[in-house]
């Protein structure tokens, strides 16, 4: 049987004309309402994390494997925010039967990457068996590529690289033919923001929303306020600069 991994995910990376711990708190709600795919069981309720970064390095404010509308921390994490936290990714988990570990609790982070995915890649490039989640196997491969990039535009790599392990995944499926469910993540140096959806089954469950700020952006999968939210389109990348400019570029 397939493991299927669902989640939702939101990131706000800008300046404090928002407050971010109100938009985390409306967060929270989709662990008990957020949509799920077809057939499946309501609710994220597998745990969470909230991360942001301090002196450029990726730092949990929190992080669990109960579900987020009743564990303490979660608010605790809210309160954690400041101003100075100017990106703060945010993840709310449902795991496959038997799979709910602290270890495979997201935003996953390596070196001064913080990252978020939903989804499920079948392809066995992506299975080690067990040891490391799918999630952590696109993390590092994204990783590894920026770091073998040398002074390449790093939008320009995670672009190509996303290209390049679709076409590895579509040319090894797996033994029931199945190659990825949905790609679709959010990866940040803790500079910048990039949020790609990818998907190949249920477009309606694996979407992604956003709004710009006046410096920044907020992303996430469910329209959580009244703000003017946008779709973001599929094989769309999201690119939110240093100096919180957003622009939208295909990724194909």
């Amino acid at each position: 049987m397939r493991k299927r991994t669902m989640c939702r995910m939101m990131a706000i990376i800008g300046d404090s004309s928002i407050k971010k711990s109100d938009l985390l708190l409306k967060f929270r709600c989709l662990s008990t309402c957020g949509k799920v795919r077809t057939n499946a069981r309501p609710g994220h309720e597998d745990g969470w994390g909230v991360l942001s970064y301090r002196n450029n390095s990726p730092e949990y404010l929190g992080r669990s494997t109960e579900p987020a509308w009743k564990n303490g921390e979660y608010g605790l994490a809210c309160e954690r925010i400041t101003d100075m936290n100017r990106i703060v990714l945010a993840h709310l988990r449902k795991a496959s039967p038997g799979d709910v570990s602290l270890q495979n609790t997201q935003p996953l982070t390596s070196g001064k990457w913080s990252f978020g995915h939903n989804g499920t890649v079948y392809s066995p490039n992506f299975n080690t068996g067990g040891v490391q989640s799918d999630s952590r196997v696109l993390l590092e491969k994204l990783v590894r590529a920026i770091q073998e990039s040398g002074d390449a535009p790093i939008e320009r790599v995670i672009g190509k690289n996303v290209g390049q392990l679709r076409e590895d995944i579509l040319r090894q499926p797996d033994e029931k033919g199945g190659t990825y469910s949905s790609l679709t993540f959010m990866l940040s140096d803790g500079e910048s923001l990039y949020v790609l959806r990818d998907f190949t089954e249920e477009e309606n469950y694996y979407t992604m929303y956003y709004f710009e700020l006046p410096s920044g952006a907020v992303f996430c999968q469910e329209k959580i306020s009244s703000a003017s939210w946008k779709p973001l389109g599929n094989r769309k990348l999201a690119i939110v600069n240093r100096e919180g400019e957003t622009r939208i570029e295909t990724c194909e």
